[in-house]
């Protein structure tokens, strides 16, 4: 009866290249056996983002973020985001500030798809569990999210002295029973002309469920206080 050696895939793969060069040993391994190195690059990549992201779910929501139907400049994103965490004293290891960017065109006009539905649809859930603390948006973005309720009115998230400064830029809502202030116009601001782009005015209105509202001031302040 005929017996075989059992002989491991390693040593199988040094009796094939014992006769090769470095080149050839390299094309033999590539041919044979890329779709392993290709598939254990891909489980490293994912194990590595899963990890990342527990991290950063972790970590608490020091101040959140959305800018609405605007372009930002990559120095602006900055100044709005790791600006503002070193400026809050944040600590990365336990914190985080949230950023989002999002579309959401005219409702009456066709472009309104399932994608920007779901879009408008998005930043309306962000506010109402607590998610954003401060919204950058063009004149439709702030009807559209005020009219929902989403804001709170200025007078409950910002000092007079901070309103008095928007003298005759103060947007009012109103509904059947009352009106009241939801949004500012910082089109001027120096920050906003540099580093926002819009066809339409700028606006900045606060939800007011956060718990982190203390800060709202705080963070108006820094935006005029760019390049100061």
């Amino acid at each position: 009866m005929a017996t075989y050696e059992k002989v491991s895939w390693l040593q199988r793969l040094k009796n094939d290249m014992k006769d090769m060069t470095f080149g050839e040993k390299l094309g033999h391994l590539w041919d044979y056996y890329k779709w392993f190195a290709i598939v254990g690059v891909i489980l490293i990549v994912a194990a590595v983002s899963v990890v990342i992201s527990v991290i950063e779910n972790s970590k608490e929501l020091t101040y959140g973020g959305v800018i609405v139907n605007l372009s930002v400049t990559e120095e602006g994103r900055a100044y709005l985001k790791e600006g503002w965490f070193e400026a809050l004293e944040g600590d990365p290891q336990k914190q985080k500030i949230e950023l989002d960017e999002m579309y959401i065109p005219d409702a009456g006009q066709t472009t309104f798809a399932e994608a920007s539905l779901a879009n408008a649809q998005k930043i309306t859930a962000m506010i109402s569990a607590g998610y954003v603390d401060y919204v950058l948006a063009d004149a439709y973005s702030i009807h559209y999210l005020g009219s929902a309720g989403s804001f709170s009115p200025l007078d409950t998230v910002l000092s007079q002295e901070q309103l008095a400064q928007f003298e005759g830029k103060l947007v009012t809502y109103e509904d059947d029973e009352q009106s009241y202030l939801v949004a500012i116009d910082i089109s001027e601001l120096p920050f906003v002309k540099a580093h926002l782009i819009s066809a339409d005015k700028v606006y900045i209105a606060f939800p007011g469920n956060t718990g982190r509202t203390q800060r709202n001031m705080e963070f108006l302040e820094y935006l005029m206080n760019w390049e100061k």
